[in-house]
């Protein structure tokens, strides 16, 4: 396919795969969608999900019509393989409503995974994917900042002590937002590593040190902070 003209359904799995990236930190909009299973505390659909299974479904719908798909069979693939697995055995051995939201939780890994492995095909398209998830971790990291002054919360219900009226974005726990951000300034550091043009090195390393970098330290404080170093590290390094 590296060398093929690309077709609707390829244009369209990308956008898609685009799409879930960039709604990936989305994670309150389950309140939109309130269902809730098998004793769930929380509502288990969000947009991101929702794009992993429409997804899903047009990846087969290539799969019948164009005969491509991709199995990946490598070490990494085999212990996604096995850790679906044996979540199916434990429910079936041990069946409780816990065990099985997990089992429906991998279940949403392993089409992501799988949904990765069918689309991107380039280096073009890896990039696409880099610029989603760096320039949504910006969005998620101006939006915190704002939150911290002025104390807007989308999402503040149901929080301990521990956690309550900390910052936490789009997000239900601020430590995720924490491992989030960590995440993001890692892919934006790396992103200014490869990057040779100058608007490339500018939207990896200046958005991760000034945006990404700083201000988070400050505000979710210890998760992000051991990200923040490696990225002042890596900016000193090769400048």
């Amino acid at each position: 396919m590296k060398h093929e003209e690309k077709t609707f359904l390829d244009k369209a799995l990308l956008f898609i795969l685009g799409g879930i990236v960039v709604t990936l930190p989305l994670q309150v909009t389950k309140q939109l969608f309130p269902i809730y299973v098998f004793g769930s505390e929380f509502p288990i659909l969000e947009l991101s999900r929702l794009l992993i299974a429409l997804g899903s479904v047009v990846l087969l719908v290539r799969a019948i019509r164009q005969r491509i798909l991709i199995i990946p069979k490598n070490a990494v693939a085999l212990a996604v393989y096995a850790l679906v697995g044996l979540s199916i055995v434990s429910v079936l051995m041990y069946f409780s409503f816990s065990g099985l939201r997990e089992l429906v939780r991998y279940g949403f890994h392993l089409a992501f995974f799988m949904f990765v492995v069918n689309t991107i095909n380039d280096r073009e398209e890896r990039r696409f994917l880099w610029k989603c998830l760096i320039g949504s971790g910006l969005c998620v990291a101006l939006f915190s900042i704002v939150q911290y002054f002025t104390g807007f919360y989308l999402w503040n219900t149901g929080l301990d002590d521990g956690v309550f009226r900390r910052v936490n974005a789009t997000f239900h726990d601020p430590n995720v937002l924490a491992s989030f951000m960590g995440l993001v300034i890692l892919a934006a550091t790396a992103y200014y590593s490869w990057s040779k043009s100058t608007k490339g090195r500018f939207f990896g390393g200046d958005v991760s040190d000034y945006i990404l970098g700083g201000p988070l330290l400050y505000f979710l404080k210890r998760r992000v902070g051991g990200s923040c170093h490696i990225t002042f590290g890596s900016r000193c390094s090769s400048t």
